[in-house]
């Protein structure tokens, strides 16, 4: 009886660790394998897999019209293979809503009708933004975690209309701001600064802080976040960081940025 049931404890572990490698697999190959470089929106990312179970966290950068980049930055709830399959779904469908000039809350409208529509039982969290070489920024988060921004005064997290998440139905609202010269903006997961028994306010503090002691250039900056806030160990959750800044020209406004504005509104259909 006992090597009956240690027999089958064995094969458990083995179709788990076959999912999970398979999962992880189907993950990183859906992560672009290289962002765009030579542009006049720098940008840089870090992605580390969770200890435990693969999560459907997953990121992108996407040249536009004009010299901006689309950024975008998600999480699926879940884990496993239905969690990386979803999130390639919505990684190819917002790639093609922004190539196609659809505006940031539309996008959102559009990729959580698709989730309905596909009967999807899970839901998902993003936050997209648009950032053109000047500095503007047009960014939507539905059901997402505040971005940042650092500067040369520090570091804020931008305050956002509430949006859902995708997969609920609702409305959503993109707000239109302008990043201070040498600004740099930052998307992450929540593998970044939550922690067990403890409120996500003081993991957002703990983001703050250690953004306002580091370095501005979007490579240095993932790194030194990753390297502050990621315990030795690993993290439970997938973590994922994505940042930008524009690179400085002849033209570029001075002048700290605007407060943010509602620009657009979009539902379900």
């Amino acid at each position: 009886l006992a090597a009956q049931r240690t027999a089958i404890a064995i094969q458990h572990g083995r179709l788990y660790e076959r999912e999970r490698r398979i999962a992880e697999t189907l993950q990183r190959s859906l992560l672009p394998a290289a962002l765009p470089a030579g542009g006049p929106v720098e940008v840089a990312a870090r992605y580390l897999p969770a200890t435990a179970e693969i999560g459907g966290d997953w990121y992108d950068a996407i040249p536009l019209d004009g010299g901006a980049l689309g950024l975008v930055l998600g999480d699926v709830s879940g884990h496993g293979i239905r969690a990386a399959a979803l999130m390639a779904e919505l990684r190819h469908a917002l790639g093609a809503y922004a190539h196609d000039g659809r505006a940031p809350a539309e996008i959102a409208e559009r990729l959580d009708g698709l989730m309905r529509r596909r009967g999807h039982e899970n839901i998902a969290t993003l936050v997209y933004g648009e950032l053109a070489p000047g500095g503007t920024l047009r960014v939507v988060s539905a059901g997402h975690l505040p971005p940042l921004v650092a500067g040369a005064g520090g570091a804020r997290l931008l305050e956002l209309p509430a949006g859902p998440p995708l997969g609920c139905g609702g409305t959503w609202e993109h707000v239109e701001l302008r990043l201070a010269p040498g600004a740099t903006l930052v998307f992450y997961s929540d593998g970044l600064v939550e922690r067990r028994e403890e409120v996500l306010d003081t993991g957002l503090e703990r983001l703050r802080a250690a953004a306002a002691k580091g370095p501005l250039e979007p490579d240095a900056l993932c790194a030194h976040l990753v390297t502050a806030l990621v315990p030795g160990g690993g993290s439970e959750d997938d973590v994922a960081v994505v940042a930008a800044r524009p690179l400085p020209t002849r033209d570029a406004s001075a002048g700290a940025p605007a407060p943010p504005r509602a620009a657009s509104r979009g539902g379900p259909r």
